[in-house]
């Protein structure tokens, strides 16, 4: 397989990885922020679901390093 063709389907991947783990990331987000609002800060949910959205924001920012690097030592 030539260079260009396997840059390709990385991108596509880290470019998937990224919409996904963006859009958990809301979805927990809002699934959080009624969670707040029916049992408060200190619900054992709220603080699941203030990890998940914090492990999801990282996620979605290692897929965006992923692509910088692609896109600088991708050739």
């Amino acid at each position: 397989m030539n260079h260009e063709f396997l840059k390709t389907l990385w991108s596509l991947r880290f470019e998937k990885m990224k919409r996904t783990e963006e859009s958990s990331a809301w979805n927990y987000q809002e699934l959080l922020d009624q969670c707040l609002v029916e049992w408060g800060i200190d619900s054992k949910s709220v603080k699941i679901l203030s990890a998940l959205v914090r492990e999801e924001r990282a996620h979605e920012k290692l897929a965006e390093k992923l692509i910088d690097i692609l896109k600088k030592y991708g050739g």
